[in-house]
């Protein structure tokens, strides 16, 4: 930031100095007018009549030398504007042209990144400099950035081929590292679209690459996202396996960046085992990083976890504070990407949905199910935007939580709809956890006075 503003002051000084200049210039210019006006008045008349102007008076003629006075004065401002639009010191192509080392990795990152979608031979050029260069400096995290920055913005299956090139690319020239990378990254992409087989496969495949060059980030990378993977299919024993594994590399190696990652992984699953003061240790740990990174993602998601461990713990009012911390954050990030020009609804409104999901889930243990009913419903509604890009498993979360609601306030035909939808998705997705506690919800749905839901009870759970 000193920097930043050190830059602006600079160019503060250089438009002080144009400024005095243009004034000198606009003062000679003024007393050129005043002796036109002057000669004028000694022989206004004769002036007319050789001119041929009839009809012009003293006064017209001094507004008309004053609007070209006007326009000239407008024409030397403006133009150095002009010039400054196309001047390329603000590019990031000549930015590149004297960055050195992690500065230019950096910028050659982001090109990767603002040309994936509109010219993928010119971003794929940046990012076999990125790789070759973050390789021969040794700046792995740098290096991995640009296989994210590679698939910004592309849809999994497009991401997939993509990578599938740059494996048969690096394949050629027998980079393992690179190697390594692809294959981690294609295992990520098919964890992302439920094809468990591949994922693990493929991320099977990168940590043996990265152990066979003996890769400590590489390996670490490939054991965290082995973690995510068995997270995902509730096996959390072991998730843990990797994740610890993970969290001993990158605390040895000093990535401080992947080692509060592994915290928040270790918190999360010790959160969905039930050891609820381990996943607050680690919560907290992970937190602090991130709050004094300023990463705002991961502290409004170690936020979000931290709340819904304490409503575990029945602490309802401390859950609260950390979802509304969370959902803050989240507002506050969604608003500036639409002051910059951002879609109204996009993927932070799914963030916002999973806070207001939480918020319904505290007020229905708090039994104000009028409030809860507002959150659960605002939720649902997020996540059906297709903009949201919201998954199977989300929208089941919130059909999930309204089941509950419905059942609470008595509306048990609702109940059993939203129940049974959440149900059928957890089921497709084998997500057993959630399957068996909307079964439980269902179950809980039998009443004397409802034979039909009685009857469709009774086939849901036969």
């Amino acid at each position: 930031m000193p920097r930043l503003l050190i830059n602006l002051r600079h160019g503060e000084n250089k438009g002080i100095k144009g400024i005095l200049i243009l004034s000198r210039i606009i003062y000679r210019l003024v007393l050129v007018f005043h002796l036109l006006v002057s000669t004028f008045e000694v022989d206004n008349q004769k002036y007319l009549k050789i001119m041929n102007i009839k009809n012009v008076t003293l006064c017209s003629f001094r507004k008309i030398l004053l609007s070209l006075l006007l326009i000239f004065t407008l024409f030397v401002f403006i133009r150095p504007t002009f010039g400054q639009g196309k001047n390329t010191s603000d590019t990031l192509e000549y930015k590149l042209k004297k960055a050195r080392g992690a500065e230019r990795i950096k910028i050659l990152n982001l090109l990767i990144q603002k040309y994936v979608l509109e010219d993928s031979i010119k971003s794929f050029i940046y990012f076999k400099e990125a790789s070759s260069l973050a390789g021969e400096l040794n700046l792995p995290a740098l290096e991995s950035n640009a296989f994210e920055c590679l698939v910004n913005g592309l849809k999994h299956e497009r991401a997939v081929g993509r990578f599938k090139r740059v494996l048969s690319f690096f394949q050629e020239k027998n980079y393992k590292a690179g190697i390594g990378f692809t294959l981690s990254y294609l295992g990520r992409e098919y964890l992302l679209q439920n094809n468990f087989n591949k994922s693990e496969k493929y991320q099977k495949m990168a940590l043996v690459t990265f152990t066979g060059i003996n890769f400590q980030y590489g390996i670490a990378l490939a054991n965290e996202r082995l973690g995510v993977y068995f997270i995902s299919k509730d096996e959390y024993i072991k998730a843990l396996e990797y994740f610890y594994m993970s969290l001993q590399i990158n605390k040895n190696e000093g990535y401080k960046f992947e080692h509060a990652v592994s915290l928040y992984h270790i918190g999360l699953t010790e959160f969905y085992l039930g050891n609820y003061h381990l996943a607050v240790e680690n919560m907290l740990q992970s937190l602090a990083y991130w709050e004094q990174v300023k990463n705002l993602p991961n502290t409004w998601n170690c936020n979000e976890i931290l709340g819904n461990i304490y409503i575990k713990f029945e602490l309802f009012d401390t859950a609260l504070n950390y979802h509304r911390i969370a959902l803050g954050i989240r507002e506050k990030a969604k608003s500036a990407y639409v002051l910059k020009g951002g879609a109204e609804i996009s993927g932070y409104d799914l963030g916002i949905a999973y806070s207001y999901n939480n918020l319904a889930e505290i007020y229905l243990n708090l039994h104000q199910y009028d409030s809860a009913y507002y959150y659960a419903l605002r939720s649902l509604k997020l996540k059906e935007d297709e903009n949201t890009g919201a998954s199977q498993r989300d929208i089941a979360n919130s059909q999930l939580n309204m089941g509950n609601i419905y059942a609470k306030i008595g509306k048990q035909d609702f109940a059993f709809l939203m129940l049974n939808k959440a149900a059928n998705t957890y089921k497709t997705i084998q997500n057993i956890s959630s399957y068996a506690e909307a079964l439980y919800g269902i179950g809980n749905l039998r009443t004397p006075d409802l034979p039909f839901i009685n009857q469709q009870v009774k086939m849901i759970l036969s």
